[in-house]
Parts: C-alpha cells; structure tokens; sequence
C-alpha cells in the first residue's frame, strides 16, 4: 500500500472514460501513488481490465433510496450515482494518507504531483461561485452566508486526517436533508466543507467547455494541468469524435491496456508557473464579460459605433487590446 491514491468513480456507462482517465494520469501526470476505482453497481467482470493493470477496486452500492434517484438543475440533470462520491470519506481510505479524486470526464496534462501533498481539504473555486446557486430554493433560514464562494467537486485533493469516524454518516444525514433541492453532490460537500476548505490553483481544474463556450476562447489555446470537461451537451465531451481534443482522450484510452499502473511513471512535465498570471488575468475578464453581458454589450455598441465613424482608430486599438494579456484572443472577433 502506497501513501497516497487516485480515485474515480464509474458505472457501466462510463467504464472507457475511467479507462482515459488513469493512463493520462499515469502517463501525463506521473502519479507514483495507488490507483482505485469506486465501482458502482459493476460486476467483476466489468472492473476485471481494472486490476488486471494493478488498479484497486472498491465496490460501492447505491446510496438511493435514501437519497434522489436524480438531482435536477434547469436542463441539468444529475443520476444518482453522484451521491457515491460520499464514499470517500469513509474511514477505509484511511488506508492511505493522501486521496485526489478525479472526475472520469477529464484529461490529465501535466504532472499531479502537487496535489499529493495538499494539508486538509482543497479544491478549485467553481467558476459560478456562488454557493446559493447551487440549490433550488433559499437556504438563507439554515445558512446564513451561502454567497460564500463554492467549489467544484470534479477535482477533490486531501489528507485524510480530515476523515473522522462519524464523517461519512454526517455527510448522509446533510445529504439526506438537503438533497431534495441541492444540485448534485457538490452542493452537499460545500454544505459539509463549509469554510473548511483552500482553494487549489485554477489550472487543477479547468472547466473546458466554460472556456470555449462561453468565455470564447480557441480549444487550441486550451492549458491547464487538469482539463474538465464539464457540460450535458456531447459536444463538450472529449470522447465525442467531433471535440477538438478527441484524438488525446482516444490516445490515452487506447495506452490503457498496456499499462502496469504498479510500475513506476514516466516523468511527468510541470506545469509552466510563469503562464499561470497571465491565464489568470484573461479568466476573470472573461468571466467579468460573461456574468455581466450588458457590459460586453455596451462595449460592442461603442466599438461598432467607433468602427463605422473611424475605422482606422478602432483597428489601432483593437490592434493594441489584441496585444494585451489582460484582453487575450477574442475568437471571432
């Protein structure tokens, strides 16, 4: 038994997006730690390939029907097999002193090594922050300050001196209570960590599909040690042939089976900490610009104005705000 372990969590749904994720764990992100599959509802013969290549299953039964079969937010929904994250903060992962869990929906880009030795509970500040907005209805009456911010439970890096013996049924009883109007499983470990938590670095969880989407950024220009890719749609998913970074998730999935994850990893690349500034400044403009679109609206009407009444000052300064960090690459404009 190592010191620390990378877990995931699947169903038979999504046993070849496990799969992506431990080898470009292993390969990209040099993890020298246990690997552990949090298997839900899957036979031996689903999770066989897992530790024929040395990775550890825990088998963990369905939490419903204590809990919603479902969780619902607007279009979004949530299957019950979300609640099984709650496992890990059963006393069993004591085994080890340090846990990183990983959403299967992601790709490992540079090395995790940071994470591994994370003091307490740490996390990336989700890019809806709020943690309001992560119920269907006001719990002003039961917690006072849900403006505090929220993080996203995709990338979760701890030391298991956090797990007590009663964590995971306080965790059930929070769930129990609250799950009727939280969305998903994240509302429930903001509620448990609440102010409890430190924020990890962006780049450990960066949420593509916001990025490209919303923020209008070129998937080319895409950095980060770990890309998520949150969103329904299968266009933000790397295992759809038409997603930019298909070809990378497919790669990995195919290195899977020639992998012996108790070997040691091949060196894995550090993420280059001089870029991280600058990818800072252009997230919080283009987060600005997203969450208050009647500003971006207002500077596109004045940029058009300019461009039809002085068509070569607006291409000087479009030419310098193009040049500057701050602003970045504006896809299309």
């Amino acid at each position: 038994m190592k010191k620390s372990v990378l877990v995931t969590l699947a169903d038979r749904q999504f046993l070849d997006q496990a799969k992506q994720l431990f080898a470009s764990a292993y390969l990209a992100g040099g993890w020298d730690g246990d690997y552990l599959l949090l298997a839900h509802d899957l036979s031996d013969e689903e999770t066989k390939p897992f530790r024929e290549r040395g990775i550890l299953v825990e088998n963990c039964p369905a939490l419903y029907p204590d809990l919603p079969t479902e969780s619902r937010q607007g279009d979004n929904v949530w299957p019950g097999i979300v609640w099984s994250k709650f496992y890990l903060l059963d006393e069993k992962f004591k085994r080890w002193e340090q846990v990183v869990f990983l959403d299967s929906d992601i790709i490992v880009t540079h090395s995790l090594a940071e994470l591994a030795v994370v003091e307490g509970f740490a996390a990336v500040t989700d890019f809806s922050p709020k943690l309001r907005s992560r119920f269907s209805v006001s719990l002003q009456g039961d917690f006072k300050y849900l403006k505090s911010p929220a993080f996203n439970s995709g990338v979760l890096a701890y030391h298991t001196n956090i797990i007590k013996s009663d964590s995971f049924s306080r965790l059930l009883e929070l769930a129990r209570r609250y799950a009727p109007v939280a969305h998903g499983d994240e509302a429930i470990f903001n509620l448990f960590f609440y102010r409890q938590w430190q924020s990890l670095s962006f780049v450990y969880n960066l949420p593509v599909f916001f990025w490209i989407k919303f923020c209008r950024w070129p998937a080319e220009r895409i950095k980060g040690v770990v890309l998520h890719f949150i969103g329904r749609e299968d266009e933000a998913k790397p295992w759809s042939r038409d997603n930019f970074f298909y070809p990378r998730w497919y790669a990995n999935l195919e290195r899977f089976s020639t992998i012996d994850f108790t070997q040691i990893p091949p060196p894995a690349a550090e993420f280059p900490e001089a870029e991280i500034p600058t990818l800072a400044r252009r997230l919080r403009w283009r987060k600005f610009l997203y969450y208050y679109p009647e500003v971006n609206y207002q500077l596109g009407q004045i940029g058009l104005k300019l461009k039809r009444s002085n068509p070569q000052l607006y291409y000087q300064l479009k030419k310098i705000k193009d040049a500057i960090p701050f602003f970045g690459h504006r896809a299309g404009a």
